[in-house]
């Protein structure tokens, strides 16, 4: 999306289904460090982090009865460890506990069909 002055700024996170997961990864990654102290590469990157994420979680939840389902909920959650992995962050050591509060997270923003 192009704003008024020709330059390119990404479509806004919307505040109620993806900013808690950009909160929640802003806050496993970086700590308690406010957004202004983050580099513009650091927020594109948790922006994207967060799409990634979201987009994985939403096409796994279609299936029916997923919440019932450890084993589809168990391969959510290896998806979304992968893409912490590749973040190159140096997650490695918390991927479990993020991806684990990530799961929480989804139920309660998309589950039980709230999408």
């Amino acid at each position: 999306m192009k704003n008024n002055t020709g330059f390119y700024t990404p479509k806004p996170l919307d505040p109620k289904k993806e900013m808690p997961f950009f909160g929640l990864l802003k806050q496993e990654i970086f700590g308690k460090v406010s957004l202004k102290e983050l580099k513009k590469e650091d927020i594109d990157f948790l922006r994207e982090l967060t799409r990634d994420i979201i987009k994985i979680a939403k096409e796994e939840i279609k299936l029916v009865d997923f919440w019932e389902s450890y084993e589809r909920q168990n391969r959510l959650k290896s998806s979304i460890i992968e893409c912490l992995l590749q973040s190159d962050k140096g997650l490695f050591e918390k991927r479990n506990e993020i991806a684990q509060k990530l799961m929480e997270l989804i139920y309660h923003v998309y589950g039980d069909n709230k999408n």
